[in-house]
């Protein structure tokens, strides 16, 4: 049973680094709904109470994940690009859900479930 712990702990590093992509990944999806919201990374910035480098950052590197250039930065207010639009529309129902269950989980486990018990 030893030589097989180094793969338990191989696979729960992968899913502990998994979560964290995921966590990653809507925080920028959230920051993204932000910009557009605000039409500023500079006002989105100081919503999502980050500093704008690092917001703008987590945008840049969402777009390279998607191959897709979210917002035109050449205008300003910035507005997003019409296949930004798509990916807003897309991140808008993926946060909502994500909410959605949060608050599901929280309800589902403050109350007692019962099992039947066949006999």
């Amino acid at each position: 049973m030893k030589q097989n712990l180094p793969i338990y702990g191989y696979l729960l590093e992968k899913t502990l680094h998994h979560k964290s992509i995921n966590q990653m990944l809507l925080r920028q999806l959230q920051y993204a709904l932000a910009v557009e919201t605000h039409r500023s990374f500079t006002k989105a910035a100081d919503v999502c109470c980050v500093t704008q480098p690092t917001l703008s950052q987590q945008i840049r590197t969402l777009e390279e994940f998607l191959n897709i250039e979210i917002f035109d930065r050449s205008e300003i207010p910035i507005i997003p690009t019409e296949r930004g639009a798509l990916i807003l529309d897309k991140a808008r129902f993926i946060v909502e859900q994500a909410k959605e269950l949060e608050s599901f989980a929280k309800t589902i486990s403050k109350e007692k479930l019962y099992s039947k018990s066949f006999s």
